[in-house]
């Protein structure tokens, strides 16, 4: 079963993931991200304008960054 790797973009920097979790397949590990980043997100995010969350989902351990899921926090109201 191929291993993918979620690295986490945030305020402090580049995260990156040297475990990884199985997956069958890309789909699986893309609905994995999202699980993740909205879950995330109720955290990791303030509440100011322009603040991000990104996962980077990797393969095969070194392999390419396969899929970017970002949240990026905006208020809508123009306040910070």
């Amino acid at each position: 079963m191929p291993k993918y790797y979620f690295d986490i973009r945030d305020a402090q920097g580049l995260h990156r993931d040297d475990v990884g979790m199985d997956f069958p397949d890309m789909d699986r590990a893309i609905a994995e991200g999202r699980r993740a980043i909205a879950d995330m997100s109720r955290d990791a995010l303030p509440a100011t304008n322009g603040d991000s969350l990104e996962i980077l989902i990797r393969d095969h351990g070194e392999g390419p960054v396969r899929l970017s899921l970002s949240l990026t926090a905006d208020r809508g109201d123009g306040e910070s």
